[in-house]
């Protein structure tokens, strides 16, 4: 459940940045993906100790919300298009 998000970030990435830096932005998100990891399991286990299960799988669900909503925002997002029209 973690790699397919993961590869469409890496995709996004690549479709954001110029021909030179792809590789590049794939390193960054996957560094940036490994270390939101780590925050997110010290977070995730702060909030399921405070509050309890069914506060956390919510917390979980409003995020992948987020998530795909900021997905949305970028889906038709081409800059290399518009380079080609300017």
């Amino acid at each position: 459940m973690i790699y397919g998000p993961q590869c469409l970030v890496a995709v996004l990435a690549v479709n954001m940045v110029p021909k030179q830096a792809g590789a590049a932005a794939v390193g960054l998100t996957g560094l940036f993906g490994y270390m939101s990891y780590v925050i997110s399991g010290w977070g995730m286990g702060a909030i399921v100790d405070k509050y309890g299960w069914g506060t956390g799988l919510f917390s979980l669900v409003i995020f992948a919300l987020i998530g795909m909503f900021l997905f949305i925002l970028l889906w038709n997002n081409n800059p290399h298009l518009k380079d080609k029209l300017d």
